[in-house]
């Protein structure tokens, strides 16, 4: 409250323009007086949030030890060290790794949320997208998403990995403000993060000695395997030694210490919380309604540490006043139980002697009374978490108190008198030493709770670690498990210094959309920059936007949606698919586009893959071609690979200063025939969304203009048009290229480069007062010869194609076995077992099985699944609903407990 009272009377002073003692500019520059500029920042933030001065930081350096930016311990930062630059916005934008209008979100295909993945998992998986990791961190995900799929079920089962927060871990162990339920999550989380690293299955033991690389880089220092075992042991002892067993088997326990039960909620008040003594006991009927029954009542007995019983002492009026109960274990405060245990029976000791009597002479009094009346009860009034007689006439009152019972009238929480309750002063006493008892003890267990985040300080950075693990372990495994689910495969990825290998990719296709047949795959290779032309709708953007993605997702070791593929480690990856104009900034759509290719250019090296789509639509279109061709050839020099697409075909006849990698692409188009209604037919060129080499001059703008339902009428003008844009154009550039498009089939083939040694008929062309027939004529010589030379120039480049040796898409880990007939050593690999507390493997996804289920108390199960872990989770979902429904304290925690076979 102070910093932000301190911001807000900041901003105050530089809105008046007297900053005080340190200027109007205090809020926007600050000063610091150490040589050091890390410790000066670290002086200025130690002030501004009111921190100690002594308080220590630690200081993460980029560029040091493997998978962590951080150099370890006596070694030295290699070249697999060095970690991509992050994504531009721009850049996450248009891949879907940040939400954005229209395009598919790169996460949700990843790891969607309804695979089950936490928060904290998605968070890690996005973050790993926006800021790929280095080299060595990225082989190590893609060995533990290839290890996870090669699980059998004779390699068993996985520890259930309990996904804490590691800021939520570090606020409260700081703070000390951890409850009973956390130290029981971060025992749950230590346990599985050492049974996982000491798993008995050896494939099992490689995931987690795999993940271990990326979680060093993501808390930023190196954690070793065993030191992070030792230190989950450690943590685990401390916390067992503190927080009652009870809780560390069910975490959540605690929340079933109130139940409900609707269907008593109708009965008569006086009919609830009835002893098996003489005294009736209810509930104030002036609370907050409660359909607490006796079942219910008696929620608490499943407490190793439960409040002993007493007469006239309700439970329920107990555990409201102890809720502190089975938190930790006895023994750390036995001194405070102690104490409220021994106050709870000088209650009942007055209330036995004060006012159990009276309860017995009015009963008897009403008894011997044909008048019927409220019989007298000892009454549980929570709001005053009080015991007070009521239903106690005053003239029965007042003859008692002439007998010589000492009865008054107790006063409220607002010390108000209640006239129509009866207590008596020892009772009221001893009740009031009662409740200062157990808030006592309320004390004792928080401070046995601080005690315990103040022993675990030494583990905190572990713990950290492990937290981190879990997160990145699920999250890896439940990627691994829906990637398997879509026919998604690992990547093999080059060396970091290897520029040279060619990048190929077999049957890509999006990632939004399925590989079950309805999506059309393509081979990809990728040796430096194509130029890969098309018409509308023919696909260019999402071949873009694909390869891009599964650059992007091999570079960070998850699956990509392909068959196989060779990737390069990449040092930066830009994709500029398209942009608008900007406004605030006053700079025009072309602007935007230039400025997006300048920074482009200046971060661009031979391991950077590039991803450009439609540059120089923004400005006329020669001066749009022109630059087109310039970035080419910049890219080219610079060594870059990637994907230039484009409309504007007057790129293909620049005379480009560029190497032999710069090859060209197309969108394969097909002919075909529709008859229309009057038996007409009439020929169309269709996409068939497939890559192959060539070039291609089709835009199909008219086409696509009559398919996007434009009115004929509009459509039919613009082909009449077209012919006088395709003159002026040529006048205007004395018979040059055109870098429009959009043509019927007799334009276009007009609208073609300048063949060599036919300067003369280009001249005669470009005269804008011949005559049609004339113009006709040399469209057609001119066809002819453009068709001769497009013929020649795709047979020269068949010929010239060279066979490259392809490298296998998967990394071998010795998981695979030579399969045989089957045989015992088969059948004893197919049958699995999944215990209490563990999960099936990622691998499961594939399987269809049949299962045995086995509850705790005997009781069994058999079913078939193809998803063993989401019907697995259903029966433990289950099991846990019915549980809190039993009053059998003792079976209730072993119906709960379901194992696998």
């Amino acid at each position: 409250m102070r910093m932000e009272i301190g911001n807000i009377l900041s901003a105050a002073r530089d809105a008046r323009g007297d900053g005080g003692e340190l200027g109007g500019g205090y809020a926007a520059h600050q000063r610091y007086d150490a040589k050091d500029p890390a410790k000066g920042i670290l002086e200025i933030v130690r002030r501004e949030y009111n921190m100690p001065p002594d308080a220590a930081f630690e200081i993460v350096k980029a560029g040091g030890g493997p998978g962590s930016n951080v150099a370890s311990a006596g070694a030295k930062a290699g070249p697999s060290s060095r970690r991509p630059y992050p994504l531009s916005l721009a850049t996450a934008q248009q891949l879907g790794v940040l939400p954005t209008r229209s395009v598919p979100p790169l996460l949700s295909h990843v790891l969607p949320a309804s695979a089950g993945a936490p928060a904290a998992c998605r968070a890690y998986v996005q973050e790993l997208l926006l800021h790929p990791p280095p080299l060595d961190t990225a082989r190590a995900i893609s060995n533990a998403c290839l290890a996870l799929t090669s699980l059998t079920p004779a390699d068993g089962a996985v520890p259930r990995l309990e996904v804490t927060p590691p800021a939520k871990i570090a606020k409260l162990l700081r703070t000390r403000e951890g409850s009973h339920v956390f130290f029981a999550e971060l025992s749950a989380m230590a346990r599985a993060v050492r049974l996982t690293l000491e798993h008995d299955s050896s494939k099992t033991r490689f995931v987690g000695e795999s993940l271990l690389n990326p979680t060093s880089l993501k808390v930023g220092r190196p954690v070793d395997r065993e030191s992070l075992v030792a230190a989950c042991a450690s943590a685990e002892a401390i916390v067992a030694g503190v927080v009652a067993a009870e809780v560390l088997e069910s975490p959540f326990a605690d929340a079933s210490r109130i139940i409900t039960d609707e269907s008593r909620s109708g009965e008569d008040p006086e009919s609830m919380y009835r002893e098996k003594s003489d005294v009736f006991l209810s509930s104030d009927e002036y609370a907050e309604e409660s359909s607490d029954d006796e079942s219910s009542d008696d929620a608490d007995d499943f407490a190793a540490d439960a409040p002993p019983r007493l007469k006239h002492l309700p439970s329920r009026f107990l555990r409201l006043n102890e809720p502190w109960r089975g938190r930790v274990r006895r023994e750390v405060v036995a001194d405070a139980v102690e104490e409220v245990e021994s106050a709870a029976r000088e209650l009942s000791k007055a209330i036995d002697q004060d006012l159990a009597p009276v309860l017995r002479r009015t009963e008897e009094a009403a008894t011997g009374s044909r008048k019927k009346r409220a019989a007298c009860f000892l009454e549980h009034d929570q709001r005053n978490n009080a015991l007070w007689l009521r239903h106690l006439s005053a003239s029965e009152a007042h003859s008692l108190i002439d007998d010589g019972v000492p009865l008054l009238h107790p006063v409220d929480r607002w010390g108000k008198e209640i006239s129509d309750r009866w207590s008596t002063e020892r009772v009221e006493r001893a009740a009031d030493a009662y409740r200062v008892a157990a808030v006592r003890a309320g004390g004792a267990v928080s401070s046995a709770l601080r005690a315990l985040a103040e022993a675990l300080d030494d583990h905190v950075s572990d713990l950290i670690a492990a937290a981190t693990f879990s997160a990145i372990a699920t999250a890896v495994s439940l990627h691994a498990k829906h990637a398997l689910k879509r026919g998604w495969h690992s990547s093999t990825l080059l060396d970091e210094d290897d520029v040279t290998t060619p990048w190929t990719m077999k049957r890509l296709t999006p990632f939004w959309m399925p590989r079950d047949g309805s999506a059309v795959p393509n081979d990809v290779t990728v040796s430096g920059v194509i130029v890969l032309t098309g018409p509308n709708m023919a696909g260019k953007s999402t071949v873009l936007r694909a390869t891009a993605c599964a650059a992007l997702l091999s570079n960070c070791g998850l699956f990509v949606p392909a068959e196989t593929a060779v990737v390069p480690h990449f040092d930066n990856l830009v994709a500029r698919m398209s942009s608008t104009d900007s406004p605030a900034e006053g700079l025009s759509s072309y602007a935007v586009e230039m400025a997006e290719v300048s920074t482009m250019l200046d971060v661009v090296t031979p391991k950077s893959l590039v991803f450009i789509d439609e540059l120089g639509r923004g400005t006329e279109a020669a001066h749009g071609t022109a630059m087109g061709g310039a970035v080419i050839e910049a890219l080219d020099a610079a060594g870059a690979r990637g994907m230039f697409a484009t409309h504007l075909h007057g790129v293909l006849d620049l005379p480009l200063r560029v190497s032999p990698f710069v090859t060209r692409a197309k969108m394969e188009t097909v002919e075909t025939v529709e008859t229309e209604d009057d038996a007409e037919h009439t020929r169309r060129l269709a996409p068939t969304w497939r890559v192959v080499p060539g070039e291609c001059r089709e835009s199909l703008a008219l086409q696509t203009a009559t398919d996007m339902g434009v009115r004929a009428d509009v459509v039919a003008r613009g082909k009449a048009l077209l012919g006088d844009v395709l003159a002026n154009e040529r006048s205007r550039y004395g018979g040059g290229i055109s870098a429009l498009d959009g043509i019927d089939d007799e334009s276009r083939l007009s609208l073609t480069s300048r063949p060599e040694g036919n300067e003369a008929e280009f001249s005669a062309t470009s005269a804008s007062n011949e005559k049609r027939a004339k113009k006709k004529t040399r469209a057609l010589s001119i066809a002819s010869l453009r068709s001769a030379l497009a013929e020649e120039f795709e047979s020269l480049l068949a010929a010239s194609e060279t066979e490259r040796e392809e490298t296998q898409g998967s990394i071998d880990l010795g998981f695979s076995k030579p399969r045989n007939s089957t045989n015992a050593k088969d059948l004893k690999e197919r049958v699995g077992y999944v215990g209490f507390d563990e999960t099936p493997s990622a691998a499961s996804g594939a399987w269809t099985c049949v299962y045995v289920l086995r509850r705790a108390d005997g009781w069994a199960y058999c079913g078939e699944t193809d998803d063993l872990a989401k019907r697995l989770e259903t029966h433990r979902a289950t099991a846990r609903r019915e549980s809190s429904a039993r009053s059998d304290s003792k079976n209730r925690n072993k119906s709960t407990k379901i194992e696998c076979v």
